[in-house]
C-alpha cells in the first residue's frame, strides 16, 4: 500500500503536467492571433491612463471602455488616413512632374552601363512586359489566397478592437488576478509589474521622439538639398519612421535613385548617403538612449533586445523585445535580493539560551 507522502508527490506531478499540457495547448490555439492580442495588450497598458481619467467622467465600465477605444481609434487611424491621403496626392503630382520619357533614357542607361561592365540585363521593356505577365498570372492562380489574407486581416482587426476593449474594461480584474498568482514576494511582484508597463510606457514614447526626430533631420536634409516641399516630406518620413529598419528609407532611396538617374548624380548620390548615416541611423542610436534609462540597462543590451525582439516576433518584437530583457532581468534581480533577504534572516537569528555558555560565548557541542 502506497504511503501518503507517495500519493501527494504521484497528485502534484499530474496535476503540473496538466497544467502544462493545457499552456501549451493555449498557446496553439492563440499563436495565429498573437500580434493582434499583443498589440491590444500593449496598447490597453499604453492607454490605461487615460481610461482612469475616463471612468471618473463615466460609471458604466462598458461604456467608458468604448469611449477610450473610440479615443484610441481616432488618435491612431485619424492621422493614418490624412497621411494616405497627403502620400497620394503628392505621389501623382511627383509622377507628372515626371519628364516625358525620362523611363525610358532611364532604361537605356542602365541597359548601357550593364553592358559595360559585362553584365548585360537585355532588353528592359520586353523583360518588364515579361514579369508583369507573370504578376498577373500569378495573382490570378492565388486569387483565394488573396480574399482568404484580406479575411484573415478584418479578423486580426477585429480580435484587436476586441482584445483592448475588454482589457480596458476588465484591466484591474486581470492585473488582480496575475498578482494572485505570481509565484513571487508582493514588493518583487509589483516592482516587475511595474518595470514592464514602464517599458511599454518608455518604447512607445521612445517610438514618437524617434519618429520626430527623423522627421526633423529628413526635412531639414531636404532643405538643404534644395529639394521641394521638404517640410512635407519631413512629415512623412517621420510617420514612416514607425516602421522599424526601412521606414525613412521608403522616401529618400527611391528619390535619391530617381536624381541620379535624371542627371543629377551628385545630390542622388549625397541623399542616398546622409540619408542613411543621418536619417535611418539615427533609430538605432536614439532609441536605445531612450529606453535605456526607463529600463535602467546598459544602451547595447537594449539595441540587442529591439533588434531581437523584431527579427523573433516581427514589428511587435520592438515593443516585446525590450520588455521581455527587462522582465528576466527584473526576476533575476528580484531573485538575487530573495537570496540576500534569507542569508541576513538567517545570520541575524538569536542563538538559543541552551547553546550559549557562561561567559556569553557559543557552547561546543557534545556528543
Amino acid at each position: 500500500m502506497s504511503s501518503p507522502t507517495n500519493t501527494l508527490s504521484f497528485r502534484n506531478v499530474t496535476w503540473w503536467a496538466v497544467i502544462v499540457l493545457a499552456l501549451v495547448l493555449l498557446y496553439r490555439v492563440l499563436s495565429p492571433y498573437f500580434q493582434p492580442l499583443g498589440w491590444g495588450v500593449i496598447l490597453a497598458i499604453f492607454f490605461f491612463p487615460i481610461h482612469r481619467r475616463v471612468r471618473t467622467w463615466i460609471e458604466n465600465r462598458s461604456l467608458a471602455a468604448f469611449v477610450t477605444l473610440v479615443l484610441v481609434l481616432v488618435t491612431l487611424v485619424g492621422p493614418a488616413v490624412w497621411l494616405s491621403v497627403t502620400i497620394l496626392q503628392e505621389t501623382n503630382s511627383f509622377v507628372q512632374q515626371i519628364p516625358k520619357g525620362f523611363l525610358g533614357q532611364a532604361a537605356d542607361r542602365l541597359e548601357k552601363y550593364t553592358a559595360d561592365i559585362g553584365m548585360p540585363v537585355g532588353d528592359l521593356d520586353t523583360l518588364l512586359r515579361d514579369r508583369l505577365r507573370e504578376g498577373a498570372t500569378m495573382m490570378a492562380s492565388k486569387a483565394t489566397s488573396i480574399v482568404s489574407g484580406v479575411i484573415h486581416t478584418f479578423l486580426n482587426l477585429l480580435i484587436f478592437l476586441l482584445a483592448l476593449f475588454y482589457l480596458l474594461r476588465d484591466g484591474p480584474k486581470v492585473l488582480a488576478l496575475i498578482k494572485d498568482v505570481a509565484p513571487v514576494g508582493e514588493e518583487t511582484r509589483d516592482r516587475m509589474m511595474g518595470q514592464a508597463a514602464d517599458m511599454i510606457q518608455a518604447t512607445i514614447l521612445s517610438s514618437v521622439v524617434v519618429a520626430v526626430a527623423q522627421g526633423i533631420l529628413g526635412g531639414l536634409l531636404f532643405w538643404i538639398l534644395g529639394l521641394p516641399s521638404p517640410l512635407l516630406w519631413g512629415l512623412v518620413i517621420g510617420v514612416l519612421a514607425f516602421l522599424p529598419v526601412i521606414g525613412p528609407s521608403l522616401v529618400w532611396a527611391p528619390l535619391g535613385t530617381y536624381m541620379i538617374f535624371n542627371g543629377e548624380p551628385g545630390r542622388g548620390i549625397l541623399l542616398v548617403v546622409l540619408g542613411f548615416v543621418i536619417v535611418s541611423s539615427s533609430d538605432k542610436v536614439l532609441r536605445p538612449l531612450l529606453i535605456a534609462g526607463r529600463a535602467r540597462l546598459n544602451e547595447l543590451l537594449v539595441l540587442v533586445s529591439l533588434l531581437g525582439g523584431i527579427e523573433a516576433f516581427g514589428f511587435i518584437g520592438i515593443i516585446l523585445g525590450p520588455v521581455i530583457v527587462a522582465t528576466c532581468v527584473g526576476m533575476l534581480k528580484g531573485y538575487r535580493e530573495a537570496l540576500v533577504d534569507e542569508q541576513n534572516t538567517v545570520t541575524s537569528m538569536p542563538i538559543p539560551a541552551a547553546l550559549v555558555g557562561g561567559d556569553g560565548s557559543p557552547r561546543a557541542r557534545v556528543r
